[in-house]
């Protein structure tokens, strides 16, 4: 699966941070936050961002977790 262009070194890190948030968006997770509040690369809404991706992922593998 493809999911667009590599990034460059010189991207506009805004640009960026609200492509997350729109391809986020697309694969049907709900979040209203700011680019901003993604720029620091921590804190509550990344690790919600990753643990969904995450989320995702391990899904479309077929993980499952064993008890």
């Amino acid at each position: 699966m493809k999911y667009g262009n590599a990034l460059k070194m010189d991207d506009d890190q805004s640009v960026l941070l609200q492509n997350i948030i729109a391809q986020f968006k697309k694969l049907g997770h709900d979040i209203s936050v700011s680019a901003s509040k993604l720029r620091s690369g921590s804190g509550e809404p990344v690790v919600y961002i990753l643990n969904r991706l995450a989320d995702d992922a391990l899904k479309r593998s077929g993980f499952t977790w064993r008890l």
